[in-house]
């Protein structure tokens, strides 16, 4: 009788443990290199053009702009590198931090999905800064269509890091399964750090182990309701 018992009391533990953590659930990060430790340290002179600060970022300027764009070492948020963009003129025109054209600036979307994209980011004490965070989207038939933003998010910053999250749903055109979203960050004047960047499907994926974890449940279950009936 003893034996009957602690095997039953065994077995719903089984169950209760596999169903409790079969729910959990993996994020996949679409962003390449977010945190920037891949990009080569350096200053990069503002001069009106396009170029690549490593294989995975570029950064565009307004003509007229002033300043640097910076890869730096110090004053991470997390790990050993962050952007840094040091902006002096009063040019309304956008300074833009984006991935390289070069990798794909845009990355592919299940229609009808939601994603988040998050960051951390701070500006110096002494400046009022911020980033606008937009996400152009589109379609291709051989060629990149850009027709929708399904993001435009100003941020004020403050001096101190601080994380930032948004989300949004990938919009659905008729024939296509697959969308295209190019995430863009405009700075504002000052200096401005950025770091940590990702971007995200919200939709659950089980983990192999969560998976692994439910069917041990389920089975325990049919081995205890077995156990019952004899």
């Amino acid at each position: 009788m003893l034996k009957n018992r602690l095997f039953s009391i065994a077995v719903l533990c089984a169950v209760l443990m596999g169903l409790s953590v079969g729910y959990s659930y993996a994020l996949t990060n679409l962003m390449v290199d977010g945190s920037f430790e891949n990009c080569i340290v350096g200053s990069y002179t503002v001069n009106g053009t396009w170029f690549d600060t490593s294989a995975a970022w570029s950064a565009s300027y307004a003509t007229g702009a002033t300043g640097t764009y910076n890869i730096v070492n110090t004053g991470a948020q997390d790990g050993g590198k962050c952007f840094k963009s040091i902006r002096t003129d009063s040019n309304p025109l956008p300074w833009n931090l984006l991935p390289a054209w070069n990798l794909n600036a845009f990355y592919q979307v299940t229609p009808g999905h939601s994603y988040t994209i998050d960051f951390w980011a701070h500006t110096d004490a002494s400046d009022i800064g911020g980033v606008q965070v937009q996400m152009p989207a589109g379609y291709n038939n051989g060629n990149l269509n850009v027709v929708d933003t399904v993001l435009n998010q100003w941020t004020s910053l403050g001096s101190a890091w601080g994380y930032y999250s948004y989300t949004f749903t990938a919009p659905t055109y008729a024939g296509y399964s697959i969308d295209y979203v190019g995430p863009t960050f405009s700075l504002s004047k000052g200096t401005v750090w950025i770091d940590n960047i990702r971007m995200y499907d919200n939709a659950p994926v089980p983990e192999p182990a969560s998976i692994l974890a439910m069917l041990s449940g389920l089975v325990g279950f049919v081995g205890f309701a077995a156990r019952k009936r004899s």
